[in-house]
C-alpha cells in the first residue's frame, strides 16, 4: 500500500510537471487565444498585413491570389491600379462571431504619377474563409478617395508691383 501512494504521488508529479511545460511552451512559441483556438484571427491579421504590404508597392499580381477568385478579373481592371502608394494604416479586424468572415478599412497614402500630390485612399476589405479551410480571400473596394488641395496660389498679378525702370537704372551693386 506504501508502494501505490508513492507511485501515485510520482505519477500526479509527472502530469503536473508535463501540463506546465506544455503551458510555458505553448507561451513561448505563441499566444493562446481561448475565443479562437483554431487560430483564424491570427491567420486573418497576418493575411490582410501581407495583402495590404502587395497593393501598397504595387505588386498587384501577387495580391491577386488573396482576392475572391470570381473578382480577380476585375481586380485587375481598377483604375486604381497606376496610383503609386507611400503608406497604409489599417483598423481594427472585425471579425464574426463564427470566424468565417471580417471587415478591415485601410487607409493608403499615395498619388497619381502624373499629378504628385498625396491624397488618401480609402479601402474596405471584406475577408471571407470557407471551411474547414485556413485560406482566407479579400473581396476589396475602393470606397473613398480625398480630393487633392486646390493649388496654392503665392501671389496674384495685381499684389506684385510694377518693376520701376528709372530705380532699377540707378541701382549699382558695386557702390
Amino acid at each position: 500500500m506504501l508502494v501505490s501512494k508513492k507511485v501515485s504521488r510520482s505519477v500526479g508529479s509527472i502530469g503536473a510537471l508535463l501540463a506546465l511545460a506544455a503551458a510555458g511552451l505553448g507561451c513561448a512559441f505563441g499566444e493562446i487565444r481561448w475565443t479562437d483556438p483554431m487560430g483564424h484571427l491570427m491567420s486573418l491579421e497576418e493575411t490582410q498585413k501581407y495583402y495590404s504590404e502587395l497593393v501598397r508597392f504595387g505588386d498587384y499580381h501577387t495580391a491577386l491570389r488573396f482576392v475572391d477568385p470570381e473578382l480577380r478579373e476585375k481586380f485587375l481592371e481598377r483604375d486604381d491600379l497606376s496610383l503609386k502608394f507611400t503608406d497604409y494604416e489599417s483598423g481594427p479586424v472585425d471579425m464574426s462571431e463564427d470566424h468565417r468572415d471580417s471587415e478591415v478599412t485601410v487607409v493608403y497614402l499615395g498619388y497619381e504619377p502624373d499629378v504628385l500630390v498625396e491624397r488618401k485612399f480609402k479601402e474596405k476589405q471584406t475577408w471571407f474563409r470557407e471551411p474547414p479551410g485556413n485560406d482566407w480571400f479579400v473581396r476589396p473596394y475602393l470606397v473613398d478617395i480625398e480630393e487633392p488641395p486646390p493649388p496654392r496660389v503665392v501671389a496674384s498679378a495685381s499684389d506684385v508691383e510694377p518693376i520701376d525702370r528709372e530705380r532699377e537704372q540707378d541701382w549699382n551693386p558695386e557702390e
